[in-house]
């Protein structure tokens, strides 16, 4: 396969890794293919079981990074206040954002494109007047 020649060219632990997800996500490997048979909200459970630790491990390390600008005293605090005030805020902003309305904004896209496809597929035709008009 393609996957496992590239890897013999490329070796580091990244490469692999990056061509095992490429290999999960087109379904090279037995059980590993997209998902199919979901229903939006099954695949947004689904994703939100997956990915709700690591955006909130990742916001939280960085959220916990800025607290010091925005809880910090001493000389030169109240230059480095708004900074920490504005990381802290943005970081909250942004999870809120995240968690919230990549799911709807998800399921707005995809109601859009089931009606799209409606209106793309011919519009069945009555056997009887086919017969009648033939």
């Amino acid at each position: 396969m393609l996957v496992s020649q590239l890897l013999t060219l490329y070796t580091t632990p990244v490469i692999y890794l990056a061509f095992d997800r490429l290999a999960q996500r087109f379904g090279t490997k037995p059980g590993h293919g997209p998902a199919e048979d979901h229903s939006p909200e099954a695949a947004i459970y689904e994703a939100c079981l997956l990915r709700f630790r690591p955006i909130t491990m990742t916001t939280l390390a960085a959220l916990l990074g800025g607290l010091p600008l925005a809880l910090g005293t001493g000389v030169g605090a109240e230059l480095r206040r708004p900074l920490g005030i504005a990381i802290v805020g943005g970081l909250l902003l942004s999870q809120l954002l995240t968690l919230y309305t990549t799911p709807v904004v998800y399921l707005a896209f995809d109601r859009l494109a089931q009606r799209i496809a409606r209106r793309r597929l011919p519009k069945p035709v009555d056997e009887q007047r086919a017969l009648e008009a033939g």
